[in-house]
């Protein structure tokens, strides 16, 4: 009895792991992401899609509804250096050598994203610790 228990334990915990990763192709682990793809950010189904289009880098954050949370402002060509990283604070860090650099900064008071252009470096001095290791060549 105790073997079927843990088996439908098993399976259970299988299936709910496996609809937790809706579209996903790839489990975000803490790195900066550098190839297109969908990418599960959070346990509660928020999303990273990055798509290569006509030669630029599109790039939407969707939470576990479907809802687009943020989209790409700015044109990024797909031939030049670029990076995301995804922080402690849910906020979303934009790294592009041809554009310069951004902060999809989260509004917990608000709600929503808040976009924040950095030009070409990212300003040391704002920048929450956790992220100062993953975004290194794009720090002044």
């Amino acid at each position: 009895m105790k073997m079927i228990i843990n088996r439908i334990l098993l399976i259970l915990l299988a299936t709910i792991a496996l609809s937790c990763t809706r579209d996903a192709d790839k489990i975000w682990k803490g790195s900066t992401i550098g190839d297109p793809g969908k990418y599960q950010l959070t346990d509660n189904g928020l999303m990273l899609v990055i798509s290569i289009d006509n030669g630029l880098v599109r790039y939407e954050m969707i939470d576990s509804l479907g809802n687009i949370l943020l989209k790409n402002q700015r044109n990024i060509g797909v031939y030049q250096k670029w990076a995301f990283y995804f922080d402690q604070h849910e906020s979303l860090w934009v790294m592009s050598s041809d554009i310069g650099n951004a902060w999809w900064k989260k509004d917990t008071n608000r709600g929503g994203y808040e976009y924040i252009i950095m030009d070409y470096l990212f300003d040391k001095s704002i920048i929450p610790e956790d992220v100062h290791t993953h975004v290194g060549g794009f720090i002044k």
